[in-house]
């Protein structure tokens, strides 16, 4: 119910800087305008590559929630706490989604793993490195459960709005015509904008988790 409280009250502020948090990525795929069948095939390959990878924009965003959980704050306060929360868990996520990166490209299930263990990274107020990571796993390994659930929840949604999102273009056969071409232009953007908004509920819950477990 906490989570439910923080998002029900600070739904602005999260939502914008959920959008702000997937603005590099939105830039960077909405230049992509397909023009070949092979084209087509490269960006069903991206839809899911954003979709897959998500995770390490998501992830900050609960630094953005967790000044907020169990506060009762105006929007414009509300803001400014999470932006300040957003930016001090940007340096402590980039060094977890490495470690996450590294630790899935030996094996999956050790990428895995690290990605639950270090959820909550973005929740930490520990100064410094490798301190925000270090409380995150203490607090994970007394909480398993909510943020196994809601780390998985939150891939398979991402990767279900990947799904959802292929199914709206035309098929394309080996002569794509410009319509065909056409519904595929705004595909990337669309799935990026979806990511960033379905965003906010999940940073508010794992928050939650942490001011909730943490000793």
């Amino acid at each position: 119910m906490t989570a439910v409280r923080t998002l029900a009250r600070h739904a602005v502020p999260l939502v914008l800087l959920s959008v702000l948090a997937f603005v590099p990525v939105w830039l960077a795929v909405r230049g992509v305008k397909p023009t070949t069948a092979g084209d087509v095939k490269s960006v069903v390959r991206l839809v899911w590559v954003v979709a897959g990878t998500a995770w390490m924009f998501q992830l900050a965003l609960v630094g953005a929630a967790a000044p907020l959980v169990g506060q009762r704050l105006s929007q414009l306060d509300g803001m400014r706490a999470a932006a300040r929360g957003f930016l001090r868990a940007v340096v402590p996520c980039a060094a977890a989604a490495i470690a996450v990166v590294i630790g899935g490209v030996a094996l999956v299930l050790p990428g895995l793993i690290l990605l639950v263990l270090f959820a909550l990274t973005g929740a930490s107020t520990e100064p410094g490195l490798p301190a925000p990571l270090l409380d995150s796993a203490a607090v994970v390994r007394r909480a398993r459960l909510p943020v196994v659930a809601l780390v998985a929840g939150l891939l398979v949604v991402d990767l279900a709005l990947a799904f959802i999102a292929l199914r709206f273009p035309l098929p394309v056969g080996k002569k794509p015509t410009a319509a065909q071409l056409a519904s595929y232009r705004h595909l990337l953007p669309n799935l990026v904008l979806a990511l960033a908004l379905v965003t906010p509920p999940f940073a508010c819950a794992l928050a939650a988790v942490h001011r909730t477990h943490r000793s």
